[in-house]
């Protein structure tokens, strides 16, 4: 999951592939609390944001979703 959000700032990443890995993430983190805990830490770590990610994928009906890095 981390790796496509990766993907989605630097190069761009498949809409489908966001949204199924995300599907698949959230089988294993079901918790919101803990989706929210894991994303700040990965922002902190790499400077990119999940949920900003997500979002876009889940609003936008594109098949290559690239964010601008901050």
């Amino acid at each position: 999951m981390f790796q496509l959000v990766e993907d989605a700032y630097e190069i761009g990443a498949s809409r489908e592939a966001i949204l199924k890995q995300y599907r698949d993430f959230k089988v294993i983190v079901n918790s919101k609390a803990e989706e929210k805990q894991l994303g700040r830490q990965f922002e902190a770590e790499s400077g990119y944001e999940l949920y900003q990610v997500i979002k876009t994928a889940q609003a936008s009906d594109r098949q290559t979703i690239k964010l601008l890095e901050r």
